[in-house]
């Protein structure tokens, strides 16, 4: 499966995401939740390799050169997520997600991720073990 990006000004193609490429070293490969920010600037998509349905969130900022567009990889320090689950928020620099409690199981808190200056900050905590956040 790859992931593609037409600019609708000049027709060109852009391969976003090959996951043959991706899975060449590996003998499991899944992506979960490839999004966009909301400006097209950045593409982030969650990646596991060893089928634990534990993910890696990878951010990209895209940036057309000479009518080619470049991957630039943002290092980030969110954690890996159970089941995947992040989301960009509206002002393009932050990202939303969510962590699993370890003895519950419940999606217990959400954290917004500044890509600015590389951190989380927890923003709500669901303290009844019988409900989820998402």
């Amino acid at each position: 499966m790859s992931h593609h990006r037409i600019n609708t000004e000049t027709n060109e193609h852009y391969l976003l995401l090959d996951e043959n490429i991706l899975c060449q070293d590996h003998e499991h490969l899944d992506i979960n939740d490839v999004y966009f920010s909301d400006n097209h600037e950045f593409m982030s998509y969650e990646v596991s390799y060893l089928g634990d349905e534990l993910y890696d969130v990878k951010i990209f900022r895209l940036v057309e050169k000479d009518n080619n567009l470049e991957f630039i990889e943002i290092p980030n320090t969110i954690p890996k997520l159970k089941f995947g689950g992040h989301l960009w928020m509206p002002d393009n620099k932050r990202i939303l997600y969510s962590t699993e409690n370890e003895t519950t199981h419940n999606f217990d808190k959400v954290y917004v991720y500044d890509l600015e200056t590389n951190s989380s900050k927890l923003i709500y905590q669901e303290n009844d073990v019988l409900f989820n956040v998402s």
